[in-house]
């Protein structure tokens, strides 16, 4: 049961949060999905000014100034990149990866387990992704499901080459249908949230399979790609965090190894490929999952 008390929440804009009611860019996320996926369910929530008074402060990978961080609010972490990954976040510059002391919960996109690291709590941020999936998996996303034998075959999603399998991905698979990257929908989602917006869902069913390669192979680092893709009814082609299979379902997506072109031969059948469409995505383990800021 919601408490009837309603949290103050604020972000600290120049660590980088971005976190909007208005979305412009595709790397912004919704307000209230944000408070719905990163925020503990039993209470509500309301966005007041970085300036102003609050009971939760966020802030991300770009935060130098610890004294923006003020003792009476708890102070949340939260990063949705491979934090410790890559040298070029000033947080991680100056203070280390737990080095700032304010810090009360660190939400990081590069652990696997909810731990404790002096009176810090960390969660990973793949378990508030689950957390939303589970809770907009059967929601009406899709304007119009595209039949199979109507969908092209490969969508191509990334717009860096950081992850050297994404060409190997391109050069094995383009001939054996219509290859497409996602630039040729600027005009659809430029303006819409990479975060389960409906535009570019409904882009990512007009294919069979959409490539889902992170940036890089850290355990834990699990980012909205799968997701996207599960909503989208499509397969994803999956290429990432080593330990993926323990929260999604091993059987709901195709993991890129040498035998891709293998298992794309078979499954590109619309009995096979409605089965793996159709299966459970998330873990039984992670079904029910709640995001908790409690301390221990």
């Amino acid at each position: 049961m919601k408490s009837n008390i309603m949290k103050k929440i604020r972000f600290i804009k120049s660590s980088g949060t971005f976190i909007e009611k208005e979305i412009k860019n595709y790397f912004e996320q919704p307000l209230q999905q944000f408070i719905e996926m990163f925020l503990p369910e039993d209470e509500e929530y309301v966005e007041v000014h970085e300036k102003e008074d609050a009971d939760i402060c966020f802030y991300s990978v770009q935060l130098e100034d610890e004294d923006l961080l003020r003792k009476n609010e708890k102070n949340v972490f939260f990063s949705i990149e491979n934090f410790s990954g890559w040298d070029h976040y000033k947080h991680m510059q100056k203070f280390g990866k737990y080095g700032c002391k304010k810090t009360d919960v660190y939400i990081s996109n590069d652990e696997s387990e909810i731990k404790y690291v002096g009176n810090m709590k960390v969660i990973p941020t793949v378990l508030c992704r689950i957390n939303y999936f589970n809770k907009i998996e059967k929601t009406q996303i899709l304007e119009e499901e595209t039949e199979f034998d109507k969908k092209m075959f490969l969508l191509i999603t990334s717009r860096n080459m950081h992850n050297k399998n994404k060409m190997h991905l391109i050069e094995r698979l383009k001939k054996y249908g219509i290859v497409h990257h996602i630039s040729m929908y600027d005009s659809i989602i430029k303006n819409k949230s990479c975060y389960h917006s409906s535009e570019l869902i409904n882009v990512y069913n007009k294919y069979k399979f959409v490539m889902s390669f992170e940036n890089t192979h850290s355990p834990g680092y699990i980012t909205e790609k799968i997701f996207n893709v599960f909503l989208a009814k499509s397969i994803p082609i999956y290429d990432g965090a080593p330990n993926i299979d323990k929260y999604i379902n091993k059987g709901s997506y195709i993991q890129y190894d040498k035998q891709i072109e293998n298992k794309i031969n078979i499954i590109n059948n619309e009995k096979m490929y409605n089965a793996i469409v159709e299966k459970n995505k998330i873990n039984e383990e992670y079904k029910n999952i709640k995001i908790d800021y409690s301390l221990k």
